[in-house]
Order: C-alpha cells, then structure tokens, then sequence
C-alpha cells in the first residue's frame, strides 16, 4: 500500500519525499549533535553519506521515469483523426 498525495503523479513522488526526508534527517543527526562515542559520530556520518547517495539515484532514476511517463502520454494524445470534409 502506497500513499500518494491528491495532484501526485504516482507514488514515485510519494517515495521519493521519503528519500528526502530520510537524507535530512541522518545529516542532522550526523552534524548537529555531539556524539560522545568516535564510533557512533562515525556511524551517523556514514548514515547520512550513504543516504545522500541512494536518495539522489532514487530521485534521479525516478524523474526519468516521469519523463518517460510524460513523453508516451503526450505521444498519445497526439494522435491525429482524419479530417472529414463537408461540401
């Protein structure tokens, strides 16, 4: 079960909010904080890293996806009908 908010164009968008709040939220536990462990900082800048990178591929491959999506609707409701002529 996927959400999709009124006016999305699938849950791609839907996820890929996700995708976003997920990086901000690893980077502001990364940087924000003073983790009084060197292993758990460590572990958190990896996190965010980590996550920085799968969100930008995911929202790169899906804004492909939606130009693809796009590009067929647009191919066809471009269809053309024989024109009738009347005399």
């Amino acid at each position: 079960m996927s959400y999709t908010r009124p006016g999305a164009e699938s849950s791609l968008e839907a996820h890929s909010m996700v995708a976003v709040s997920l990086m901000l939220l690893f980077n502001h536990l990364a940087y924000a904080f003073q983790w009084k462990r060197r292993w758990l900082s460590l572990t958190w800048k990896i996190l965010a890293w980590s996550w920085i990178m799968i969100g930008a591929c995911w929202i790169e491959w899906s804004s492909r996806q939606w130009r693809e999506r796009a590009a067929q609707q647009k191919q066809s409701s471009d269809v053309s009908t024989p024109l009738e002529i009347h005399h």
